[in-house]
């Protein structure tokens, strides 16, 4: 059976909106003439201190 997935293009969706929760896996297709494709998974947070840039 074929899952038709869905496609997020970067630059119309904001990565937290897809990211919401711990454990999100999604396929990251790097391609300019190489076709890479990564797995990316949310792992954890890690959140700014305040002033350090």
């Amino acid at each position: 059976m074929y899952e038709l997935q869905e496609l997020y293009p970067g630059w119309e969706i904001w990565m937290m909106a897809y990211f919401d929760d711990l454990g999100v896996e999604a396929k990251y297709l790097y391609d300019y003439g190489d076709g890479w494709e990564h797995k990316v998974k949310l792992e954890g947070y890690m959140f700014r201190e305040k002033g350090v840039k």
